[in-house]
């Protein structure tokens, strides 16, 4: 009996505890904006942190409270016009960017000036005389980068960290965890990239690395996309498509071309170079054959020019010929005239002497 007596007592503590929970939430509960879901359910939910806030919901408050709805790298243009909708606001169009890690330094092709032993960290590994690799803007290779990934996107392959670009989302969390800065954001339209971030003097950086750039310019000769500073080649800001022309003049190979090669098979695959090779000497030898079939329109045009001015030449010689006999002629016949008007008035003078 008195074990019933307890529950029914329990029952009804919780029950007034409950209505006093219902009371108090309808008086004194903070109430979350609906659109707070709304802007979740279109963000990614990848949680990464790239638009500086500590995951998808948190952003999405911070949008409420008036913040830029473009920060959401993730989810692309689309995610922030569907945001745009939710809020009845128009946004800018927000530009699909991709990472690239600016190296191609594999251990085949670059050198490295001691040996390290310690933690595997890109970060510990610089702060420890500057990293082992003699290039002091090539890839440390420790995958620091790929760790911090939240799309596992990153693989370091032959001590070079490579992105696959189908996957990555553009979040930036590796630019920032790069120690030497080689990773950028690019727009994903780009279709070339310059693997190199060594600013050094060409022969400099040619004792470093056998596929770093020496600010030979070929490429800035070549296509308007490219511009060099620095001694370092680049593609010009807000190029998308285009400039595959440099890919196939670069001496070092620094430059990919997408439509033809992934950066991946670049960087790692001695075959493709080879083939990239094959492709320049192919390049090189059109570019020989229309400058000599230039030249040789050139001088035929010129041939052509000499041989109309010797025609219009010849027929002004032969024409100042015959004026020149017309006019001989003519003065040939006005001194006949005057000997024959001469004969005349002898005449006339000699027949008035026989009548007088």
């Amino acid at each position: 009996m008195s074990f019933a007596i307890a529950v029914i007592v329990m029952m009804c503590l919780g029950a007034v505890a409950g209505a006093g929970l219902a009371v108090a939430y309808r008086f004194f509960g903070v109430r979350e904006d609906p659109r707070i879901e709304n802007i979740c359910d279109v963000l990614p939910g990848a949680n990464c942190g790239a638009c500086g806030y500590p995951g998808c919901r948190e952003y999405a408050k911070a949008i409420l409270t008036g913040k830029d709805i473009c920060l959401c790298p993730a989810g692309g243009n689309e995610t922030t016009q569907k945001i745009a909708e939710i809020l009845g606001v128009e946004a800018e169009e927000m530009i699909s960017k991709v990472a690239v890690v600016r190296c191609a330094g594999t251990f085949d092709v670059t050198s490295w000036r001691s040996e390290y032993r310690g933690v595997e960290d890109c970060g510990a590994a610089q702060l420890v005389q500057s990293g082992p690799t003699a290039c002091y803007m090539g890839c440390l290779g420790f995958g620091t980068c790929a760790d911090i990934c939240p799309e596992d996107c990153i693989t370091v392959e032959k001590g070079v960290a490579i992105v696959d670009m189908q996957r990555c989302t553009g979040c930036g969390l590796c630019v920032k965890e790069c120690p030497r800065g080689i990773i950028e954001l690019v727009p994903r339209e780009r279709k070339v990239h310059v693997l190199c971030s060594n600013h050094q003097a060409g022969k400099q950086v040619r004792s470093l690395c056998k596929v770093g750039c020496t600010a030979c310019k070929l490429c800035a000769k070549s296509s308007e996309w490219f511009v060099v500073e620095n001694n370092l080649a680049d593609v010009k800001e807000g190029i998308g498509k285009g400039g595959g022309e440099a890919a196939l003049v670069c001496p070092t190979g620094t430059i990919v071309d997408l439509d033809q090669f992934s950066i991946r098979d670049l960087v790692c695959d001695p075959e493709v170079r080879k083939e990239l090779k094959k492709l320049q000497k192919e390049h090189k030898k059109k570019q020989r054959d229309a400058r000599e079939a230039k030249k040789k329109k050139v001088k035929e045009s010129s041939e052509a020019v000499e041989k109309s001015e010797k025609v219009v030449n010849d027929k002004s010689d032969k024409n100042d010929k015959s004026d020149q006999k017309d006019k001989s002629d003519q003065n040939d016949k006005s001194d006949q005239n005057d000997k024959n008007d001469k004969k005349k008035t002898v005449g006339m003078e000699s027949a008035e002497k026989e009548e007088a």
